[in-house]
């Protein structure tokens, strides 16, 4: 992504190491968890709306699926004495 395309779709940038968050290869990696872009080409460290969405609505499901395994997970299960 060159400046004059980042500018373009994202505006003026105020921290001149965006653009070097943006077209980083390492995005991902340890360290690096707010470089490269998302699936629908914002870099992660500006937070796109379409991917907001997704993670709410993973969070969501993630919290219903933990309810309902909250009275089967065998590690708060205790085991029946003299065994």
């Amino acid at each position: 992504m060159t400046l004059e395309e980042f500018e373009a779709k994202f505006g003026e940038s105020t921290d001149p190491a965006d653009l070097d968050r943006a077209n980083c290869t390492r995005g991902g990696t340890c360290g690096h968890s707010q470089c490269g872009l998302c699936e629908h080409g914002t870099p992660k460290f500006l937070k796109c709306e379409p991917c907001k969405a997704d993670l709410a609505k993973y969070a969501e499901q993630l919290a219903a699926l933990r309810e309902a395994a909250r009275f089967t997970d065998a590690h708060h299960v205790k085991a029946p004495r003299g065994r």
